[in-house]
């Protein structure tokens, strides 16, 4: 059963300080998006025309496009319609490199420029046309050594459908390949898995054959093999070549792990469409091994077809910051989810207060209202000597005055809500406009100092950042630390403080 989320991480999502992440499966057959929204999980799944994606190359770019924002349309909730919605993608058609490295226990730059260092010597690429990422799978604290996965991918590939899905108005927060999502399932999902235990999860589907090792729960190994490298471009084999096809590929993953490995396998996991009787039968007559049907702790049962996007949506589950999995996205990507973050947030606030302010005033509006013709009522009804009745009309119009003072509060408060809101669309211009990646942005109230922190390529952007707070005129007492201006390796990291002004309630808003 996946973890339900708690009334506390809802109202995070709901008030837009976190983001909302589904998970999406891109193939060369179709698309396929999965999110738990605390309760149950939504799944979506649209078929593509042949020849739009093969091979990880998208050969055309406007029906993807097209279909990704009908898929899209079809997402139940806020999440759909004309929103932007973040995603972690796995692209289940792409044979995505990966290999564990056995490391000193070092930190984590080391581990990084460690692992850059093996890629650049499994692959004749220039790393600058890559993107890299890794992640620490086993750790042996007596003799301080870990086992650390890295993968890489062409980057070109990963900007092709990092566009294509920015058009459709998807966020891709991570890309990731099926192994690792198939991983992620089996693990947290999984009936009858020890995680303390080793086994083979034989995937198998139209377009592929892949044969992904697990080990206490981590991924380390993948074989892939695609049909059409294997029988060509027919779409039927004979079950011959088929038992022939399973049994040879199977020897080679086992030749592999005895080589790096000791521990026995507990048993061969099948992640299959179809077949699997026959599938059973080859691995046990050939090769002895126990083998079982993958089965996960949900409240429906659900096709195999479904699991890569399954277990990719389990990564959306998990807060951005705890998600320590490899992602072939790279800083840049990162930076900019934080600034969509921030933004959307600020687009939430920058209608809800309005609505909020809106609504008391309507309803301090309608008290009055209803006040003032209470008064007219009883003034008609009594004579004017009656002490009684006299004091509760006066009091009624003592409540009315109330009344009134508040809406006069109210209006003060909407006009200075909306002209910081302002001032503040201006701030991120600002950084926006003089390349600055902001990495902070703090303060207590509006009355108060805030404190900003960001990074940039040249000390020339800090000080025409500082030039364009001073010149706005509603920002005063631009203090910019010269010790707070640091060398990091991307440029420069500063801190900068200012206050914004108190608006001028009388003010009018243009």
């Amino acid at each position: 059963m996946t973890r339900k989320l708690s009334i506390l991480e809802k109202l995070r999502i709901f008030l837009r300080i976190e983001m909302a992440v589904g998970g999406l499966e891109i193939s060369n057959s179709a698309l396929r998006f999965a999110k738990f929204d605390g309760k149950e999980w939504k799944m979506i799944s649209l078929r593509l025309p042949k020849d739009v994606i093969r091979g990880g190359q998208i050969l055309n770019y406007q029906v993807l496009v097209q279909a990704l924002k009908k898929l899209k349309s079809q997402i139940p909730g806020r999440m759909g319609g004309g929103e932007v919605v973040s995603v972690a993608v796995c692209l289940s058609s792409i044979n995505i490199y990966s290999q564990v490295i056995n490391l000193p226990d070092i930190d984590d730059e080391n581990i990084n420029e460690a692992v850059n260092l093996n890629i650049q010597m499994a692959t004749t690429t220039d790393l600058t046309k890559l993107y890299t990422g890794w992640q620490i799978v086993a750790k042996d604290d007596n003799e301080k050594k870990l086992d650390v996965l890295g993968a890489f991918i062409d980057r070109g590939v990963i900007d092709d459908f990092n566009k294509v899905l920015k058009e459709a108005r998807f966020f891709p927060v991570v890309f990731e390949s099926r192994a690792l999502a198939i991983n992620r399932l089996v693990r947290e999902q999984g009936i009858g898995i020890d995680k303390d235990k080793s086994y083979v999860v034989l995937v198998l589907d139209n377009d592929i054959l892949d044969f992904v090792i697990i080990r206490k729960g981590q991924f380390y190994f993948e074989y892939l093999n695609f049909w059409r490298d294997l029988h060509g471009e027919e779409r039927v084999i004979s079950l011959l070549d088929f038992k022939t096809t399973i049994i040879s590929n199977f020897r080679q993953v086992m030749n592999f792990y005895s080589q790096h490995w000791l521990d026995k396998i507990e048993a061969v996991v099948l992640v299959t469409s179809g077949l699997n009787d026959e599938i059973k039968k080859i691995i046990v007559s050939n090769f002895s091994f126990v083998t079982k049907d993958l089965i996960l702790r949900l409240d429906r049962p659900i096709g195999a077809e479904w699991f890569s996007v399954l277990g990719t949506g389990l990564r959306g589950v998990v807060k951005r910051k705890e998600d320590r999995d490899i992602s072939l996205l790279g800083t840049t990507a990162r930076d900019e989810f934080r600034m969509e973050q921030v933004l959307s947030f600020m687009r939430f606030w920058r209608v809800l207060v309005p609505v909020a302010v809106g609504f008391l005033l309507f309803l301090f509006l309608a008290t009055n209202f209803f006040l003032i013709k209470r008064n007219q009522v009883l003034e008609s009804q009594s004579p004017i000597g009656d002490n009684k009745q006299f004091l509760e009309v006066g009091f009624l119009g003592a409540e009315a005055k109330i009344f009134n003072r508040s809406l006069d509060l109210v209006v003060e408060a909407r006009g200075s809500k909306s002209l910081r809101t302002l001032v503040l669309d201006k701030i991120f211009n600002f950084l926006k406009n003089n390349d600055i990646t902001l990495t902070k942005f703090s303060f207590q109230n509006f009355d108060a100092s805030l404190t900003l922190q960001g990074e940039a390529r040249t000390q020339n952007q800090v000080l025409d950042f500082k030039k364009s707070l001073e010149s706005e005129p509603g920002i005063s007492e631009v203090t910019l630390p010269l010790k707070e201006i640091k060398p990091i390796s991307q440029g420069f990291s500063f801190l900068i403080n200012f206050k914004i002004n108190s608006p001028n309630i009388d003010s009018k808003i243009e």
